[in-house]
């Protein structure tokens, strides 16, 4: 906190949320910029646009344009934000007419959950990417065993049922009251 105050000065505003500190920016050439401290490091950075953006032109700013997105969507479909696991970087988008911009960039440590949601969610059928996200987020979270069922799934459809029971085997061992889990250990 105390390089974060060095390089950008006093917040304008300091807010208490569940236990971490906020610091909120008011800073050119953006409408505001929220800076999260837990136990006096940054968890976080939001930045809150003046003039939203259309996500591609974002992400080419940003030069994140040759990295595969994932989108966030919430429990009915619609779109929330697009990630880029590899930078820690997500857009808060916003629908406009019949068109999703982005209003926000938020900055975070890299970790294992955007990895695996876009795993998940590939409908390209992109299984060498898909592991090679799966064995991200399990260098990143061992722990995950929706990571390791899922790799085991995509190891049987690769054909390398070996390795697969190994996935399947470890998923069950952290998780096993996952039916999901045992059908695929069973395949």
């Amino acid at each position: 906190s105390a390089e974060l105050k060095q390089a950008w000065g006093t917040s304008s505003e300091t807010v208490n949320f569940d236990g971490a500190l906020v610091w909120i920016y008011r800073q050119e050439p953006f409408k505001t910029i929220e800076v999260t401290l837990e136990e006096g490091l940054v968890s976080s950075i939001v930045i809150y646009l003046k003039n939203p953006i259309q996500p591609d032109e974002l992400a080419e700013k940003l030069n994140l344009q040759a990295l595969r997105f994932v989108s966030i969507r919430d429990e009915l479909g619609e779109k929330l934000g697009r990630s880029y696991p590899e930078r820690g970087v997500s857009f808060g988008l916003h629908s406009v007419t019949q068109e999703h911009v982005a209003s926000q960039i938020l900055l975070e440590p890299i970790n294992s959950e955007h990895f695996l949601l876009r795993a998940k969610n590939d409908r390209k059928h992109q299984y060498q990417q898909n592991l090679t996200d799966l064995e991200t987020t399990i260098k990143l979270d061992p722990k995950s065993a929706e990571a390791h069922n899922l790799k085991a799934e995509l190891l049987t459809i690769l054909r390398s049922p070996v390795e697969a029971l190994v996935h399947a085997n470890r998923a069950l061992e952290l998780d096993n009251n996952m039916p999901r889990f045992r059908l695929t250990r069973a395949n």
